[in-house]
């Protein structure tokens, strides 16, 4: 099969022969790219810019690719293959697996889709030659996450309260990072445990979640279940869950401080002469 190519549509002549691959490229004094014919090969030369939607001035480098849509304000790009079928045909066209468009009809953004008719819909893969191991407000890892905010033409750092990272359960955030690195987490209920030794129960989640197996294999099997049922722990240890994490936590001090509010009546002591020692030790 052969490839034949000019350089100047008034050459082409005659028609191609049957199965041949023609490539037709004009380029002007300033390398774009003013008319392509293809069949099934087309081929570029590298200072070439593309752009679509009459884009005269793509900011792109050569070789590079400009799509332009003018107002539309539908998909500007998708990517299809003919053995999916995920069925929601409401979202995008039942083949087509990511979709990239305008998030704001005017003011820009993007709004990115991925579908699957399985249980992955994205899988974000960072593959580094070198580990960053340190723990610094400089620390990068495989997965950057940044945010901006305007800053005259060009950008600067996030307000300390300001919102730098949402998950959302459909329309509702269920966790967020705010700019001065604070964790917030809506689901804010704890579980009250007072019907368990909560003192016993923080020691036994202590040495759950020790990296030494001798101290994990100190809690016994009555003591790790007390702490997978009040969500403290996932069914298998392998998390921890913060919300019964923080039941705990807060169940132990608290009847720690009942503990010696009583051992402080025994003794004779005011409940503010309890304060004063906790201040000195």
């Amino acid at each position: 099969m052969a490839l034949k190519k000019v350089s100047d549509i008034t050459a082409l002549g005659a028609s191609p022969a049957s199965g041949d691959q023609i490539m037709i490229v004009d380029v002007d004094d300033s390398d774009n790219l003013k008319l392509i014919t293809v069949g099934e090969l087309a081929t570029f030369p590298s200072s070439v810019k593309l752009a679509t939607g009459g884009e005269n001035s793509p900011d792109c480098t050569g070789g590079g690719l400009c799509l332009q849509q003018g107002d539309d304000d539908g998909n500007i790009l998708t990517f299809k293959s003919t053995d999916v079928n995920h069925g929601m045909s409401s979202q995008e066209e039942v083949d087509t697996y990511l979709s990239a468009k305008k998030n704001d009809s005017n003011n820009g953004g993007v709004t990115v889709k991925s579908l699957t008719a399985s249980n992955v819909g994205y899988n974000f893969l960072g593959m580094v030659s070198i580990e960053d191991t340190t723990d610094v407000t400089g620390s990068v890892s495989p997965f950057n996450v940044v945010s901006y905010t305007k800053s005259g033409t060009s950008v600067g750092s996030m307000g300390s309260t300001a919102n730098l990272f949402t998950v959302r359960n459909s329309g509702t955030t269920r966790f967020l990072i705010k700019g001065n690195g604070d964790l917030h987490a809506t689901n804010t209920t704890i579980t009250a445990l007072d019907d368990y030794n909560d003192i016993e129960l923080a020691r036994d989640l202590q040495l759950s979640l020790s990296s030494d197996e001798k101290h994990r294999l100190r809690v016994s099997k009555e003591g790790f279940s007390m702490l997978v049922q009040v969500g403290a722990l996932s069914s298998t240890g392998d998390f921890q869950i913060m919300q019964g994490v923080n039941a705990v936590a807060l169940g132990a001090i608290s009847q720690l401080f009942n503990v010696c509010k009583g051992l402080a009546q025994k003794l004779g002591l005011e409940e503010a002469e309890v304060f004063e020692l906790a201040k000195q030790y």
